[in-house]
Parts: C-alpha cells; structure tokens; sequence
C-alpha cells in the first residue's frame, strides 16, 4: 500500500480528481450567477382580481353610493417585485372623497403601498359616486303574515311585533322614498297554535323595490297568535234503513244532547244542528250505540268526536173487539135478508198495532158492513164482509164473509 502512495501513478488519479472537482464547482458557480442575474432583470405581469376598494369620506355624516365594492389591479415590472406584491397583497385601493361637496362626481381610483418599480393599471380606473346627507328616522313596522298558511277552521287572532320600530340610516334622498316597512313571517306548513319567529325588516320604495339603507335592528320578532272559532249546537238522528214490520221506535236520543264544533266562523253561523246517521236495519231490542259526530267542510273538530244514541223500540201488539155489529148496505127495496152466518150479525175484529195506537182505539172506530147491492135476485150468497177503519190500521176479521138470503117480503108472508 505504501509503494503504491508512493508511485506515480497515484500521484497523477489524485491530479485527475482535484481538477475535475475544480472545474464542477467553478461551473456551478456560473450558472447560479447566471440564473440569478436573469432573474432579477426579467418582467412580469399579474392581474390581481377583487381587490376591495376602499373610500375615505366622513362616515358620520355623510352616505356614499355608486362605489363598487372590488377592482382589479394590473401590476407589471420586475418578476420579483411583481410575485411578492400578488402573494401578500400588502396594499390597498382607495377613493379619497374628503374634499369633495354633497352630490354627484367621478374621481379616479387610486393606490398606495406599491413598488415605485411597478406600473399599475386599476379597473375601473375612474368611478362615479353620489354623496349624500346621512340622516336617521324611526319608522312603525308593519308585519306580515300569509293566512293562507292558516289550518282549516283556524283564524287569526292578532299578529304581533317586537319591537313595532326601528331606526333607519342612509342617504337623504333615499330616506324620502321609503313608502313600506316591513317585516314578513316565513314558515312552512299549517298553522294551527301560536307560533313566534324572527322576520328580516325590508324597505321599500313605491315600487316595492329594495333601499339600500342600514335598520337597526334588521330583525323583529312577530307572534301569530290563532284560535280556532267554536259553537255549541244540538244532534238530530237520521235514521238510516228500516226496522222489522213488527217493530217501532218509541223514542231516540242522543247523550249528549248537544256538542261544540270548531272551525271557520261563517261555517259556524250557518249551522244550529247535525245529523247524526244511526242504521235501524239490525235493531232488535232496546240499544245504545256509540256514532262517530260527521264534520261538514269547513269545521275541523268536535266535542265529544262520538255520541250515544239510545234507542227505545217496542213491539206491535193484539187488540180483539168482540162482537161488533155487521151492516146492511145495498138492499133493494122490498127485499127482506137473513144471515145464515153468522147467525148473531156479529163479529170479532183483531187490531195489531203499537201500544200507544190500540190505547185510542174502540168499537167505534170500526164500522162492519155487507154491500148487496150488486144482489138483486132471490137466493143465498156469500158475501165479503167489509171495514170502515181509521187509515193506517191493520186489522182481522175472525168471519172474512157471511152467508146471507135474500127473498121478496110477498113470499115471506
């Protein structure tokens, strides 16, 4: 190992390195040098976009209008100068409207906090502003409430704010076109209880256009208070399919007597009483049912929603007369009749009817009778025997007929 350090060859590879080692840090060197220079002597451009523009004016007393609320910036010059400024946005844009009167002017947007080395373009370079009087004027607000929102049957009570005025600040002459102040409720489905929620105060002009003016405060608070109008009415029974031949109603009632309703009021006012839909057909005996109170449109509840319809029937019953007496109708002159039977010219009718109907009938109500009118000749003849009787009245005869003889009074004598 000595020897080799030693030889020449050794001596010559450690050359060889030394002077490749030189030549790379002295080109290196160069390019940086290089790349620096260039970079420091090349332009750029940017255009920086929405950059707030501000004005200065006395904000205490004076309202300014027309002004955008962003400009773009072109800036242009060194590459350096032109990235630091896009990346920090360490300036501003400004109008400087201090010396200027009350009214319309244009002025030039200007810019401060930018490298004197940069050329700067502002868009738009010039604006148009309206400086105007502040004022401040206390208006009533108005709320409002859609009652289509309303549940069926409900009906406003009142609609209340809090607070009913606010404070409003902007330009004279916007303050002279406020025509409404108002306040509007948003909800999403029905109403049916009160409800309060918080409204954005609006300012309109005649046109129902928006001012451009500050409220304070520019939210209120509205309640919808609601109720739902009431009426205490009576039930009437319909009576819905019949009853066996044999039975009657005796009496019908509901419990309650009478129910409350509620819903729209010109609804209520036309009403005084339901119907109440009770089905006989199944009816066999005294019953109390529970029905469900039908609503018409426009009334959304009651109380009770269902009712008792007690129901008392009773059954037909017999009623036998004895023994009524059966007329002659009909008989031509010098005829002389006989009954063969029944021999007594009498008798039984059986009347079916309800308690209350055979309590008021008797034997008087009943009028028997044979026509023989349509008999003129001699003979023996059955005949039907008939029934004057009070209309509605079912009845039976125990003889449905009598067997009569007629004969001439000669041949009798």
């Amino acid at each position: 190992m000595d020897k080799f350090m030693d030889s020449v060859w050794f001596m010559r590879i450690v050359a060889l390195l030394l002077a490749l080692l030189l030549f790379i840090t002295v080109k290196f060197d160069d390019s940086a040098s290089k790349s620096l220079f260039q970079s420091a002597s090349s332009e750029d451009i940017e255009v920086i976009e929405d950059v707030p523009l501000e004005a200065y004016y006395d904000s205490e007393n004076l309202v300014v209008t027309g002004l955008p609320q962003t400009v773009d910036v072109t800036i242009s010059g060194p590459t350096n100068i032109v990235q630091s400024a896009k990346a920090l946005k360490d300036f501003s844009v400004f109008v400087d409207l201090n010396e200027l009167i009350i009214g319309e002017h244009t002025v030039q947007v200007q810019y401060e906090d930018l490298s004197e080395k940069l050329e700067v373009t502002i868009d738009p370079s010039f604006v148009t502003v309206d400086i105007q009087e502040k004022i401040s004027v206390e208006y009533t607000v108005e709320p409002e409430f859609n009652e289509e929102l309303l549940e069926d049957g409900y009906e406003l009570r009142d609609l209340t704010i809090s607070p009913n005025k606010v404070t409003i600040t902007g330009a004279k002459n916007v303050i002279d076109k406020i025509a409404f102040v108002r306040a509007t409720v948003d909800l999403k489905g029905s109403i049916s209880q009160t409800v309060s929620r918080a409204a954005q105060v609006q300012v309109l002009d005649q046109s129902l256009s928006k001012l451009n003016v500050q409220v304070e405060p520019e939210l209120v608070d509205i309640t919808i208070s609601v109720f739902n109008p009431q009426k205490e009415v009576g039930l009437e029974v319909n009576e819905v399919g019949t009853l066996r031949e044999s039975l009657q109603i005796k009496e019908i009632t509901t419990s309650p007597e009478n129910i409350t309703i509620f819903g729209n009021q010109s609804i209520l006012n036309g009403i005084s009483t339901l119907n109440v839909d009770v089905d006989l057909t199944d009816i066999e005996e005294d019953t109390t049912i529970e029905v469900p109170v039908s609503l018409p449109d426009g009334i959304n509840q009651s109380e009770p929603q269902v009712v008792e319809v007690i129901i008392d029937v009773e059954e037909k019953e017999e009623k036998t007369l004895l023994d009524i007496p059966i007329e002659v109708r009909g008989v031509s002159e010098g005829k002389e009749v006989t009954f063969l039977s029944p021999t007594s010219e009498r008798t039984n009718l059986t009347i079916v009817a309800f308690q209350e109907v055979l309590d008021g009938l008797s034997e008087e109500d009943f009028i028997l009778f044979v026509d023989l009118s349509p008999y003129e000749e001699e003979g023996e003849y059955d005949v039907n025997i008939e029934v004057d009787s009070p209309e509605g009245i079912n009845w039976t005869l125990k003889e449905t007929s009598a067997k009569i003889s007629i004969e001439n009074e000669n041949s009798t004598t």
